[in-house]
């Protein structure tokens, strides 16, 4: 796949907020940020924040909508740290970590798993690469991939991309195209790598070019697949809970203070300051910041936009 077989517009040098000079005058509206927007969007936030999700209710996986408990019979995460961009049938990665768990080895499906790793280094380049996984898996149905935060305690990083494959062969092949397109459509100097397997792997049974070795469980292996039934048939996350993701990686980003946030927000911090105390020698004397805090008439500035739910 080359860059040819999609159009995304690269738009490093553009700014992605409102700039800090924006002529602003009594009477126009300024435009909504990035930020502003995505907040705005998402309604299941709202109910997540309610207290009401997976108590109440929940997200079909098939319709992808909110429904009552218990009236589908599958549901779909509500709040994960990925956009799962396209996701594959058979990989049920949380059925190989079990196993692993319990019998001590690297799974066969974990051994065959190459990954293209991509290291965005700001929100804006996730962002960005948000959008790339989005034309290149719309080109290429082959093309597995996913990105988000990383929460994990395993990764020490902030941000993640990841594109699979079955063979090293197809994983090298994939890791050269995506470091030209990463590259010059997210940014120069990105670490783009290719590895096998999860961290988490690597991690408890060691050295992934030694894996090799764990052929000998193949035959429990097969076992375990006669004697189970997993259902892995991933369908795609819905709009609300994508909305919700990307709300996620902001309030994340803006949470560990990601300098590149402010291009998304307009120059805006996610949450207005709080007031401040100090001591001085006639007395007790409260101070509060009003730069970010205050409008002229005194009120409290909300920096996320009101929604229905905020009433």
């Amino acid at each position: 796949m080359t860059e040819e077989d999609f159009k995304v517009v690269d738009r490093r040098d553009e700014p992605d907020g409102e700039p800090e000079d924006a002529p602003t005058r009594e009477g126009v509206t300024k435009k909504p940020s990035f930020v502003s927007q995505a907040m705005a969007k998402d309604i299941l936030g709202a109910f997540i924040k309610a207290g009401l999700m997976n108590v109440r209710y929940q997200v079909g996986m098939i319709s992808g909508k909110i429904e009552k408990m218990g009236e589908c019979h599958r549901i779909q995460k509500v709040d994960p740290p990925w956009l799962y961009t396209k996701n594959g049938i058979g990989r049920d990665c949380q059925w190989q970590e079990d196993v692993a768990m319990v019998f001590k080895f690297v799974p066969r499906r974990c051994r065959a798993c190459w990954k293209t790793v991509v290291y965005p280094r700001s929100i804006v380049d996730l962002i960005r690469l948000r959008d790339l996984q989005v034309q290149m898996a719309s080109a290429d149905p082959t093309c597995l991939c996913k990105c988000g935060i990383e929460l994990r305690p395993t990764v020490e990083r902030n941000y993640g991309g990841y594109f699979y494959r079955n063979s090293k062969a197809s994983g090298l092949d994939t890791l050269k195209n995506v470091r030209e397109l990463v590259e010059k459509f997210v940014g120069e100097d990105i670490k783009v790598v290719l590895k096998r397997g999860c961290t988490e792997m690597e991690r408890d049974y060691g050295d992934s070019k030694e894996w090799d070795k764990y052929s000998v469980y193949n035959k429990l292996e097969d076992e375990l697949d006669r004697l189970s039934w997993i259902n892995d048939d991933f369908h795609s996350q819905p709009e609300l809970v994508r909305d919700h993701v990307i709300a996620t990686w902001l309030l994340f980003a803006a949470s560990i203070k990601d300098p590149k946030f402010l291009e998304l927000s307009g120059g805006e911090n996610m949450y207005p300051d709080y007031s401040t105390y100090e001591e001085e020698d006639d007395g007790k004397k409260e101070t509060r910041n009003t730069k970010e805090r205050a409008t002229k008439e005194g009120n409290v500035k909300l920096y996320r936009p009101e929604t229905p739910f905020d009433k």
